[in-house]
């Protein structure tokens, strides 16, 4: 035992702590490519701001990146200035930030821990049950790949601990009648700060919950005065609003909008880009993700439970349930998602483990132990196979390292459960296991999955095959809201998740194709034909052949687009041409309402194809124009099927060009595309065929006016027109009739709804209730006779 605490006391743990975490945090950092499409992401937005010398505003390429806030880009973009430069295509030093942050995680814990559990009780030295734990923290498999990632969740993680680390000292101090430093106090708000920074509300929220459940829990609010409430939050206020008020005005209002209401709040409502589970998903990963020391999951929480009157077990436990309750009931999930919670569930674990704790006495947790152990087994199996599959898969070959490692595995496993050695060995033990699958996966089985890597295939091909000048360098892949960059030149270069991609100094055009995984090689004939680099081969559903943007580079003409007006609701006045082209045409798009069906589509029901594939535009039915976004969605989605060569029939209800939806997804097509249109019976000559009212002859001129204008410049429009056609007047109909009649042109108005249709129809305005006005209506109105 004496042995034992010389490695409790000064320097030494903290030592330890460092090699172990260097040991299994730094192998591979260099040589694995970019993890994650978000990794890709972060470090391009962080390279862009080296570049520009704009730490301010947050882009990703030519696109407003408003999800997170500063913090992580101004850690990656210092640690690239100094060990790197923007130039480089390293990732390694964006990495850097989360590999500290992760260090910096695992040793707050250590020393928080210690304190935390310093108690005049007789048991084990506080020291070992933190010092434990921090190693059941770093060696936790999710927080080893976060250090690899190049995002927010390891530095978010380091700034979570401070803060909870010196709320519970808070706690537990005014718990015991001792007096609490200021100096816990400014830890915990400058903490916060930085958890602020890093990802917005996450860090706050976690301290919320756990004030909160220990105030109710002890029917006790006065220990929070030793967080100096009021002097912390207008600290924090005025460290961060200055921030968020220049990011406001630099963004024009779209970072909270983006940060807070489109990304925070999605994740909150639903299952944002489907990652979602159900209640209970993180209580069946910590199995996998808190691997290996999740083995002492059940003895650690049996352990807090039995002593949750004491004030550290109590903090814990209030740091660690609510929080957790509160992301299993949340609809979006991701693994790394309780993270942050992880320090409380390995400082319980490591005091459980320091008093040699094991499944309770109860029968049903010592079957719930079982359960857990034999899922732990299950989860070292399928990691040790990942170290031999993984290589076969999607790489040469087997790889020895893996196999090593594996065996290694098992052999541990097999002794942990075979003969429970005492804590410190057994903490040794479950490193050791986690470095038998940790190291040789970073040093030689990720590295060496070159099918799973495409970027070096890639970047080999092309260097092995340069395009020639002037001529075109395009990367079709996986990129989120299916999109992907199509590049010119040798410039600045960027990521994304599965390839590095060179691109011009300004900003990449860019191009909308299916979300699919490509695998890459040079055809030797296509290069003669003038094609430098062709994609061959998809890996999707086989529905569609691989054609997109590789058709252009081999000359190949893409789809056409086609407006075709179906006229106002009569199938009888659609046209032979609209109606050939219509039942040629592979694709029918049409738009259609956000709910229900398209009423262009419902014209022409009778002759579409089974065999056709069908898009609808989904356009919001509410007042004003709809937004610029919608149009730009609709165009990527047809311009993905053009690419493919595929010929696109676009419904429109009337005429394409008179009114419709078409018009704005023409002119976003048209200068790459061959768009064409069709012309159809309009709204305004049917309303006038089934009025019976000849519009005009001769010299007569005719004003189409639509009824949303002003209403000074609707009467000043009508006052100036021989005949007037009034559209879009269900919603401001009231308004209509009393222009129409401070002109005194009420009374000869004539009223049209639903023309050409069963259900059609006319009458004089003045008699019309505007409560039942529907929006397919007009008011067409004469001043006096229409001669010949």
């Amino acid at each position: 035992m004496g042995r034992d605490r010389v490695w409790l006391s000064g320097w030494r743990p903290y030592a330890l702590l460092a090699a172990l975490c260097f040991a299994l945090y730094l192998p591979g950092i260099a040589a694995i490519p970019p993890l994650d499409r978000d990794e890709a992401r972060f470090a391009q937005a962080s390279r862009q701001m080296l570049e520009t010398g704009d730490f301010l505003r947050i882009r990703f390429q030519d696109e407003a990146r408003n999800k997170k806030p500063a913090g992580i880009y101004w850690l990656q973009a210092a640690s690239v200035a100094a060990f790197s430069t923007p130039d480089s295509n390293a990732i390694w030093p964006y990495r850097l930030p989360s590999i500290i942050g992760a260090l910096g995680a695992v040793l707050l814990t250590f020393a928080l821990g210690g304190a935390l559990f310093a108690r005049p009780a007789e048991g084990p030295p506080p020291r070992q049950a933190a010092l434990l734990a921090a190693v059941l923290l770093g060696s936790a498999v999710v927080l080893v790949a976060e250090a690899h990632i190049a995002k927010t969740d390891a530095a978010l993680l380091a700034a979570v601990v401070a803060a909870q680390g010196a709320l519970g000292l808070i706690y537990t101090r005014a718990r015991a009648g001792r007096p609490v430093a200021p100096v816990l106090a400014a830890l915990f708000w400058i903490a916060t700060i930085a958890a602020i920074l890093l990802k917005g509300p996450v860090g706050p929220a976690i301290a919320a919950l756990t004030l909160i459940t220990l105030s109710v829990a002890d029917r006790d609010w006065r220990w929070l005065r030793g967080l100096y409430p009021v002097a912390g939050v207008i600290f924090v206020a005025l460290a961060i609003v200055p921030w968020i008020v220049a990011m406001e005005r630099a963004t024009e209002g779209a970072f909270l909008a983006g940060s807070l209401g489109e990304d925070f709040w999605s994740k909150l409502i639903g299952a944002q880009e489907s990652h979602g589970a159900p209640p209970l998903a993180y209580l069946l990963l910590a199995i996998a993700t808190f691997w290996p020391g999740s083995l002492l999951l059940v003895p650690a929480l049996a352990h807090a439970w039995r002593r949750r009157m004491l004030p550290a077990e109590r903090f814990l436990l209030a740091w660690l349930v609510p929080a957790w309750i509160v992301l299993e009931l949340l609809p979006t999930k991701l693994p790394h998602y309780v993270l942050p919670l992880y320090p409380a569930l390995a400082l319980l674990a490591g005091a459980a483990l320091a008093e040699g704790a094991r499944a309770a006495a109860p029968l049903w947790l010592r079957y719930t132990d079982i359960a857990a152990k034999g899922l732990w087994a299950v989860v070292t199996l399928a990691l040790a196979s990942v170290l031999i599959l993984l290589p076969i898969r999607f790489g040469e070959a087997l790889n020895v390292a893996g196999i090593i490692g594996a065996a290694a595995m098992l052999v541990l496993a097999t002794a942990l459960f075979y003969r429970w050695p005492r804590p410190p060995f057994a903490a040794a033990a479950i490193v050791t296991l986690c470095a038998a699958f940790v190291i040789p996966a970073e040093t030689a089985v990720l590295p060496g999955l070159d099918r799973l890597w495409l970027s070096r295939r890639a970047a080999a091909l092309i260097a092995e095959h340069p395009p020639a000048a002037g001529a075109p360098l395009v990367a079709i892949g996986y990129l989120f809201a299916r999109r992907a960059c199509a590049c010119r030149g040798t410039g600045r270069r960027g990521w994304n998740s599965r390839r590095r991609r060179r691109r011009s100094g300004q900003h990449p055009r860019r191009c909308d194709v299916p979300t699919v995984a490509w695998r890459a090689r040079f055809d030797g004939a296509e290069a003669r034909r003038g094609c430098r680099f062709r994609l061959l081969e998809r890996q999707a559903d086989g529905a569609d052949t691989l054609q997109c943007e590789a058709r252009r580079m081999t000359g190949r003409v893409p789809g056409q687009l086609c407006g075709i007006g179906v006229g106002p609701g009569d199938p009888e006045l659609l046209t032979l041409k609209a109606l050939r082209l219509l039942q040629a045409a592979p694709v029918v798009a049409y738009s259609a309402p956000e709910t229900g069906a398209s009423f262009a589509r419902g014209i022409v029901a009778q002759w579409l194809d089974r065999g056709q594939r069908e898009i609808a535009i989904r356009f919001p039915m509410r007042p004003g124009p709809p937004p610029a976004a919608i149009y730009d969605e609709a165009a990527a989605q047809l311009a993905a099927v053009l690419d493919l060569g595929d010929d696109v029939a676009f419904l429109c209800q009337g005429d394409p060009l008179f009114y419709g939806s078409f018009a704005g997804i023409y002119t976003r097509l048209a200068p790459r595309y061959p768009v064409s249109a069709v012309p159809g019976v309009t709204s305004l000559t049917a309303c006038a065929a089934a009025a019976g009212l000849p519009l005009a002859q001769r010299d007569t001129a005719i004003s189409v006016i639509p009824a949303t204008l002003a209403e000074e410049v609707l009467t000043r429009r009508l006052a100036e027109s021989d005949v007037a056609a009034i559209i879009k007047i269900s919603r401001h109909f009231a308004k209509l009739c009393r222009v129409l009649d401070r002109l005194g042109l009420l009374r000869s108005a004539i009223y049209i709804e639903r023309a050409t249709l069963p259900n059609q129809r006319i009458a004089p305005l003045s008699e019309i209730d505007p409560a039942e006005v529907p929006y397919f209506a007009m008011a067409l109105i004469c001043r006096g006779e229409i001669s010949g």
